[in-house]
C-alpha cells in the first residue's frame, strides 16, 4: 500500500508539474465521532461533556481515528489522526482554557499543529445555568511533505522532503440552556490561507485551507430507561451541519442514551451515506473514584448504498480522564 500511495501522490504532482504549480483544494478537517470529549477542536466556545453532563472543571483526553478501511487500504497506511485535549473551567473567571496538539496524516503527507484555547462566558441567568459563550483558539500548524523525487521513476531532482508553517485560527460562539438544550456555530481555519511547498525559490505545490462552517444543536433529555436509571441518565439528540465552500453541506443526525454515569451507546446517520455508532464506559465512583471519572470510548463508522463519497470505514478510540 505504501507503494500505491507513493505513486498515486507521484502521479499527481507530475501531472500539474508538467502544466502549473498544484494546488489541493477542498481540504476538510477530520469529522470526529467522539465529537463531545473534542468540542473545543472545531468550537472553541463549547466545553467537553466531562463538564457539562458531571460538572468536571478539568479533563485532559486522548483519542486516535483511522479511516478509509476496507477499501484495500491496511491499518499502516491509513489516514490516521491523532489528538490530545486539556480542558479548565474556572466559573469564578466565566472562562474555560484548553490546549489542543493535534498530528494528522495521510500517505506522504500530513501535518501536525498545537492550539492555545480561550473562552469567556456570559451568564444570562442568576437563577439558572443559561451562559453564552464566545472562543478563539490560536496556534500553529506544519504541514509537511516526505515525496522524494529521487523515487520517481524518472528522478526529479528539484523535487524533495519539505515542510511549511502556517499561522491558524478557530473562532466559534456557544450557547447552553442548563442541561436541556445546546445550540453552537464556529469557522474553523478562520484565516483561510494556504499552504505552500517550497525547494529554494521554487514553488512545488501548495494546499489550500479553507474557512469551514460547524453548526451544532443538541437536546439533553431525562430518561429513566423503564425505571431502571436514576437522574443521570439521559437521552442526548443533536444534528451538526459542516459547510465547506464549493461542497455541499453535510448533515448529521444523532441519537445517545447514557445510563447512570456507567456506560453509554448511540447512533447516528450522515448525509454523506454514513452511519455512526458509539459505545462508552465510565468509571468513577462505582470504582471508588469520589472525585476523578475515567471514561473510554470507541466509534465506528461505515458507508451504506451507493455513494460518491465512499472512502471505506473509519474507527476511532478515545481515552478521558477528568477530576475536581
Amino acid at each position: 500500500m505504501f507503494k500505491f500511495c507513493l505513486k498515486f501522490y507521484i502521479g499527481l504532482i507530475l501531472i500539474f508539474t508538467l502544466t502549473s504549480i498544484m494546488r489541493v483544494e477542498g481540504q476538510q478537517l477530520t469529522p470526529f465521532t467522539l465529537y463531545r470529549d473534542h468540542w473545543n477542536l472545531i468550537n472553541p466556545a463549547a466545553v467537553s461533556n466531562n463538564y457539562i453532563l458531571a460538572e468536571y472543571p478539568y479533563s485532559v483526553s486522548a483519542s486516535t481515528r483511522i479511516q478509509y478501511l476496507g477499501i484495500g487500504v491496511n491499518w499502516k497506511d491509513a489516514p490516521i489522526t491523532h489528538v490530545m485535549n486539556a480542558e479548565w473551567i474556572n466559573d469564578n473567571l466565566n472562562s474555560t482554557f484548553g490546549l489542543q496538539l493535534i498530528s494528522d496524516k495521510m500517505g506522504l503527507l500530513g501535518n501536525s499543529g498545537a492550539y492555545l484555547q480561550y473562552a469567556y462566558k456570559l451568564r444570562l441567568s442568576r437563577r439558572e445555568e443559561k451562559f453564552l459563550s464566545f472562543g478563539i483558539s490560536a496556534g500553529a500548524v506544519n504541514y509537511y511533505s516526505k515525496i522524494n523525487g529521487a523515487d520517481f521513476p524518472v528522478a526529479e531532482p528539484d523535487i524533495v522532503p519539505v515542510s511549511t508553517y502556517l499561522p491558524d485560527i478557530n473562532i466559534g460562539i456557544y450557547y447552553r440552556n442548563e442541561d436541556k438544550y445546546y445550540l453552537g456555530i464556529s469557522f474553523p481555519q478562520f484565516m483561510n490561507l494556504t499552504a505552500k511547498f517550497r525547494n529554494l525559490d521554487k514553488e512545488l505545490f501548495s494546499v489550500k485551507r479553507y474557512r469551514h462552517v460547524y453548526a451544532v444543536g443538541g437536546l439533553n433529555i431525562p430518561f429513566d430507561f423503564f425505571g431502571l436509571g436514576d437522574e443521570t441518565a439521559i437521552l442526548d439528540l443533536s444534528a451538526w451541519i459542516r459547510y465547506l465552500p464549493n461542497q455541499l453541506p453535510v448533515i448529521d443526525g444523532n441519537i445517545r442514551y447514557q445510563h447512570n454515569q456507567t456506560f453509554w451507546f448511540g447512533a447516528g446517520v450522515s448525509s454523506n451515506a454514513t452511519s455512526h455508532f458509539e459505545v462508552g464506559f465510565l468509571a468513577g465512583k462505582t470504582i471508588g473514584l469520589f472525585d476523578n471519572q475515567i471514561k473510554i470510548s470507541i466509534a465506528y463508522d461505515v458507508p451504506f448504498g451507493k455513494s460518491i463519497y465512499h472512502l471505506g470505514s473509519s474507527i476511532e478510540a478515545s481515552i478521558a480522564y477528568s477530576w475536581y
